[in-house]
């Protein structure tokens, strides 16, 4: 399938038919079932198609929406909505609760992401993440992955995911929260992003119980290598943070050239002169419709990752 169009649209099908992060099989890690994503991924195929040829509705619910009201949109709050969108648009789904706090005997006990049904279905919750995780070490404890931001870290989101968040979906109290009464959900992580390798180091293995064909990419620190280049016909783009889930597809239109290697260089200088945050770099090269499109990725991170802490960001 050609990529669509708008961005958004990229972004919501990469989050409904991209690996999981997770494979089956990691103790108290309950993760949907792939042969049933892949079903939903197809039958998401006509509507999605749909949508790029009339996407204001999913622009008005994301730009106009909370993006316009939020000072510093993160990536996480536009996964989510756009789950959402999904979840209460598609005719296949019903969104039952998204967001929905849980609470017992006046304790807050947390949130559940999303409760939805397919195809009138039963319950199913699901518990989102999105991220993106470097390879600290050569080994495949989850501790070894570490996040842009070193306050991220795959061990602690694991721990997060299988000691409260899942469990939180199987308490009784979660139901009568969604507005089931009784009736028990089936509670689900739904895990996504992208696995980034050193671009100097050996093959290693990805962390445990991660899917086989998970999203990845390379990593390097800023002043010891070079972004690689596949062909010396490949440019480079270098996307705000909400444009981080789907691979880049952008026409060639002049509107946002994609820079050289020579000019990635100075623009990588001059940012970590300013900052100390991880860059996202995309080698693209065009393709016969005259569009950039994405052929691999990593992150340039400082020097000093991951001992310092990185700043809030809005890229």
């Amino acid at each position: 399938m050609e990529p669509f169009q708008h961005q958004a649209v990229r972004d919501l099908a990469w989050l409904i038919a991209s690996p999981p992060l997770m494979a089956a099989g990691v103790s108290g890690l309950a993760v949907p079932d792939r042969t049933w994503l892949s079903r939903i991924a197809r039958d998401a195929e006509p509507w999605l198609a749909d949508l790029d040829n009339q996407p204001e509705e999913l622009q008005r619910v994301l730009y106009d929406g909370w993006m316009g009201y939020e000072g510093t949109p993160r990536l996480g709050h536009y996964a989510e909505h756009l789950l959402e969108f999904w979840l209460s648009h598609h005719p296949g789904m019903r969104l039952i609760a998204a967001r929905r706090a849980v609470r017992r005997e006046g304790r807050d006990l947390g949130d559940l992401d999303v409760v939805f049904s397919y195809r009138y279905g039963p319950p199913i919750h699901w518990e989102l993440a999105v991220k993106f995780f470097l390879r600290a070490r050569d080994d495949a404890a989850w501790d070894a992955w570490i996040g842009p931001n070193p306050r991220d870290r795959l061990d602690r989101k694991l721990e997060r995911v299988i000691g409260h968040q899942l469990p939180l979906g199987r308490h009784s109290a979660a139901s009568a929260a969604a507005g089931l009464g009784s009736a028990p959900m089936t509670s689900e992580a739904f895990l996504k992003g992208w696995l980034f390798h050193p671009v100097d180091g050996p093959v290693a293995p990805s962390p445990a119980g991660a899917s086989p064909d998970h999203g990845r990419g390379w990593w390097l620190h800023h002043g010891a290598h070079e972004p690689p280049q596949a062909a010396r016909s490949s440019r480079y783009l270098l996307p705000d943070r909400l444009e981080w889930l789907a691979p880049q597809h952008r026409p060639d239109d002049g509107s946002l050239p994609p820079l050289s290697h020579r000019q990635l260089l100075k623009r990588l200088e001059r940012s970590f002169d300013r900052h100390m945050a991880a860059v996202l770099v995309c080698e693209v090269q065009r393709d016969e419709h005259g569009w950039w499109r994405e052929v691999d990725r990593g992150f340039v991170v400082h020097p000093r990752w991951p001992e310092i802490i990185e700043a809030p960001s809005g890229r």
